[in-house]
């Protein structure tokens, strides 16, 4: 697995009243974009902050004390970035000012202790601002005392402290929500939200951030804005919800090209293209981070044009164009080297191993894997290390060196899940997956395969249809705007050519409209007349139009009703779901049909939102199906919703967007089909191609393992019948025998699942069935301290059964009953009829244990059990004999309560009619029923 794509994290350097935007990075170079994002503020402040720092020298000549103290204050803190022992200077007269009058003392020392914070004196700044902090307590003025403890929040965070950080942070926080100070309120969620990134909590982190970016959009700070959408797309990246990044990244780049800012432009293509590196649209990634490339170039930023030569390097390494790869990534590693950055290097080493790997040159593969493990674990990167200890043991499996191959992926996997890094904890489970399968531990392996399919399938399955979704909406509004800007600009040119054309005619219009004067004055006293008599005419004619147009729209109207009539007859007789939902996903209108899927009279769910229908996670499905909506385009999408009766249900939707006639969005239309049996058959046609494939592998195990063991048994047979043995000797011999009939048993359990088998139904009664039953396990039964109860009444129906595999089923369940109860205890058996579906009902309750609910799900499934010398076959062998009598099995528990297992089995018409009918012989064929079942 590749090392991860470099990225470049976003930082403003911290200034009083801006936020300092941190964003915590595993594999991300910050110092050198700190360092220019530092200098071009130096410079900016240098032209910008001039004019201020002249007015407020000049108000400082003629202000009173308290007021010179407030501009020494403001003084110092227009000169942090351009003179700091001027900034000092003046931070100091404010002190010794406060001292002299006693006035402003906490705020004055409160801002010396920030100065010192800015110039990175983070010890004296402490010292200062929780001297600030007691000051205060004889000034009670909030706004200072929260910026205070704000400011300490601070420097505990650059200590790494982060407890305390938060502690002040919070207790800010509360100052500014009663004050109501947006700004400052922002700066706390963003800054709790960096904090709880630097500790991997990305979920804290994101409840933070979207508070922060809510109040930013309110305040209309863009580049805020920007810088969060960035932290938000990162945060849901290492989540590996890939849809909600590439939205956020999306956002960012939006706000970025309206600030004209191509150094966030170029962050925010690398970011894109990583999202689709990392969902396989090669093509794609390609494309931004050739974009990234080309910015960087013209920046000439080093840092970052390694970190595009990596990027660019992966994708040839996955297109399998290894030259390609090769030449990006030695490019890359030698400007890293150059710059001496360790975690760059550690990458580059990493994607060069596994290009060795993949040329099969081991040695090769091997010492650059090396190298980037000792430089990951020199830099405590949790991530590095797992994803380079995962692909050390991928070149041990394919080695052979199957210990050591185990070794590192227990590495990695424990780190890898440490952090809950899904796409390398993914990789881990493959490895596996080949490793029990190399050493002939199937089940281990199949276990582990199936976690594998079932984590990518979450991971990869739903996210690509998505991004592709929302890369479309891009591109088309990308497209929107080219186009828009383009008509801007001929409306301009044409405008221009209008406006040459009209400074040339104004000389000439002038004359005109001089000499049109005059007609016209002359003209207009004789027209008078003649005109007024037009518009007579005029008004008769038009009173005419607007009956006859009055008439006309009488009979619109009522064709319109005539149509609405047939329209609400269509809907509410169609057998689809029909219905119209507002911008606030609440139900303004449901056909019938709606209302049936949903479990509700169409009263009751008109006005219903539906939300109060689906869980968190489906309802968010819904939200950003409406985004796409509001793009004027229909959606297509599944949505699982629970009924009014609780009952779960899959339903597939058809939605088409209603617009206002001033263009808003107001609302959708929808139509409804329940596919939860569709979806059940799907799930059991998949559950049968992998029962299949087991099949094959439980046949290959039984078929090598049955021959070796015959022989240790005819051995041992031999050695006992034979030869003259002591007491110890023969015991060991018959301890070999029990182990192989174990195992025999085992295998034919093995067989039993792989293999069809016919049975032969025949007319029986089966009370004395299960009386023939009971008698064989009535010992077994005072062993275990077993009391066995039976409820058969008599004259029951006769019922088609085959005693042998209907004795085998009942066996099964008999043997887990008394399994389930270690210490003794009550299995009660009872038969009776349930003549409304005419069934049969057996049912077995014992005292035992019970089932776990996460376990009761599963029982059914090959090869589970919790059994440590189970292996998970008999259950569901017992469910196959009774389907294939044409019955049902369903077993209710509890853990820690009663297990019931209800096993019921159809009665024939002969015997609800109660015809006599005798048992079946083997000459009687015609009443035999041969029913296979595997």
């Amino acid at each position: 697995m590749h090392a991860r794509n470099q990225e470049n994290s976003l930082t403003l350097f911290p200034l009083v009243g801006f936020k300092t935007y941190k964003n915590k990075e595993k594999n991300i170079r910050m110092k050198k974009s700190f360092f220019l994002v530092t200098l071009f503020l130096i410079y900016t402040s240098l032209f910008s902050n001039t004019i201020k720092i002249d007015s407020l020298n000049l108000r400082l000549n003629t202000a009173d004390s308290i007021k010179k103290i407030e501009l020494l204050i403001e003084l110092s803190l227009e000169y942090v970035v351009i003179d700091t022992l001027k900034s000092l200077e003046f931070s100091n007269q404010a002190l010794e000012l406060s001292d002299q009058i006693r006035k402003h003392k906490a705020q004055a020392i409160g801002n010396s202790g920030y100065i010192y914070y800015l110039i990175g004196n983070h010890e004296t700044s402490l010292k200062l601002l929780l001297k600030a902090l007691t000051q205060l307590d004889l000034e009670n003025d909030l706004k200072i005392r929260a910026d205070i403890l704000k400011n300490i929040g601070f420097v505990y965070t650059e200590f790494h402290n982060y407890n305390r950080s938060l502690e002040y942070f919070n207790k800010a926080l509360n100052i500014y929500l009663e004050l109501e100070l947006k700004t400052d309120i922002s700066i706390i969620y963003y800054s709790i939200g960096n904090i709880y990134g630097s500790q991997d909590k990305y979920e804290k982190a994101l409840q933070y951030f979207h508070k922060s970016l809510s109040l930013d959009e309110e305040l209309g700070d863009k580049e805020g804005m920007a810088i969060l959408y960035y932290n938000i797309g990162e945060k849901y990246e290492l989540l590996a919800e890939y849809v909600k990044a590439l939205e956020s990244y999306f956002d960012c780049l939006k706000v970025y090209e309206k600030l004209a800012d191509r150094d966030g432009i170029s962050d925010s293509y690398n970011a894109i293209g990583n999202i689709f590196q990392t969902l396989g649209d090669f093509d794609v990634a390609l494309e931004y981070y050739n974009k990234y490339l080309e910015i960087q170039k013209e920046i000439e930023d080093k840092s970052r044009i390694s970190i595009a030569y990596n990027n660019i390097g992966i994708i040839y390494d996955d297109n399998k164009d290894f030259d390609k790869a090769l030449e990006y990534y030695f490019n890359a590693l030698e400007i890293d080297e150059e710059l001496n950055d360790k975690e760059g290097i550690a990458t580059i080493t990493n994607n060069l191993g596994l290009v060795y790997y993949q040329l099969k040159d081991y040695d090769k593969a091997l010492e650059y894997y090396q190298q980037s493990l000792s430089l990951s674990k020199e830099l405590n990167d949790i991530w590095a290390i797992a994803n380079t200890s995962n692909n050390i043991a991928e070149l041990y499996l394919d080695l052979t060196q199957y210990a050591e191959s185990f070794s590192y992926v227990d590495k990695g996997f424990e780190y890898a899940e440490s952090i809950e890094v899904k796409d390398v904890i993914l990789e881990s489970f493959h490895i596996y997956s080949k490793l029990y399968s190399k050493t002939n531990n199937y089940q281990r392996a199949f276990e582990y395969f199936k976690k594998y399919t079932d984590l990518k399938d979450t991971l990869f399955t739903t996210s690509i249809r998505k991004v592709a979704e929302i890369q479309m909406i891009h591109e088309t509004e990308k497209k929107e705007k080219e186009i828009e800007l383009l008509l801007k600009n001929n409306m301009i040119y044409k405008l221009e050519i209008e406006k040459h054309k009209l400074e040339r005619w104004i000389v000439y219009l002038s004359l005109i409209i001089v000499l049109a004067l005059i007609f016209i004055t002359y003209y207009f006293y004789n027209m008078k007349k003649k005109a007024n008599q037009i518009l007579e005419k005029l008004v008769k004619k038009r009173t005419k139009e607007l009956q006859i147009k009055i008439i006309e729209r009488k009979s619109i109207e009522k064709s319109l009703r005539k149509s609405e009539e047939k329209y609400r007859t269509l809907v509410e007789t169609i057998d689809e779901g029909v219905g119209n939902v507002d911008e606030n996903e609440n139900f303004t209108f449901v056909n019938k049909a709606a209302a049936n899927i949903f479990g509700c009279s169409k009263e009751e769910l008109v006005g219903k939102n539906f939300k109060k229908f689906t869980s968190k996670e489906e309802f968010n499905k819904i939200l950003i199906q409406t985004s796409i909506r509001k793009q004027r385009k229909s959606s297509n999408y599944e949505l699982s919703i629970q009924r009014k009766d609780g009952a779960m249900r899959v339903i597939y939707v058809t939605t088409t967007a209603i617009i206002r006639s001033d263009g808003k969005y107001r609302g959708a239309f929808g139509i409804f089909h329940d596919i939860t049996d569709q979806k059940k058959m799907e799930k059991q046609l998949l559950r049968s191609e992998r029962l299949a494939g087991v099949g094959e592998l439980a046949t290959g195990i039984a078929h090598e393992i049955r021959n070796p063991l015959g022989t240790i048994s005819a051995v041992s047979q031999l050695y006992i019948s034979k030869y003259k043995l002591d007491k110890e000797q023969k015991e060991l011999f018959e301890i070999i025998l029990r182990n192989c009939e174990d195992t025999d048993k085992v295998i034919r359990e093995l067989i039993d699942f792989t293999n069809p088998h016919e049975i032969s139904l025949e007319l029986k009664d089966i009370c004395k069935v299960i009386d023939n039953f009971l008698k064989h396990l009535y010992a077994v039964s005072v062993i275990h301290k077993v009391n066995l109860i039976k409820n058969c009444p008599k004259k029951l129906p006769q019922i088609l059964i085959d005693e042998k595999w209907l004795e085998s089923a009942l066996s099964n369940c008999f043997t887990n009953a008394l399994d389930s109860m270690p210490d003794g205890g009550d299995l009660t058996v009872t038969v009776f009829p349930d003549h409304k579906n005419n069934e049969i009902i057996v049912t077995l309750l014992d005292t035992g244990v019970g089932i776990s609910k996460e376990n009761l799900d599963k029982i059914f499934d090959p090869f589970f059990t919790t059994k440590q010398d189970g292996i998970g076959l008999g259950l569901f062998l017992v469910h196959q004999i009774i389907t294939a009598h044409n019955g049902r099995l369903n077993i209710e528990s509890e853990a820690g309560k009663d297990t019931k297992v209800i096993i019921r089995l159809p009665i024939p018409r002969e015997s609800r009619e109660k015809k006599r009918i005798e048992p079946q012989t083997n000459t009687d064929k015609h009443r035999q029923k041969k029913v296979s079942f595997k």
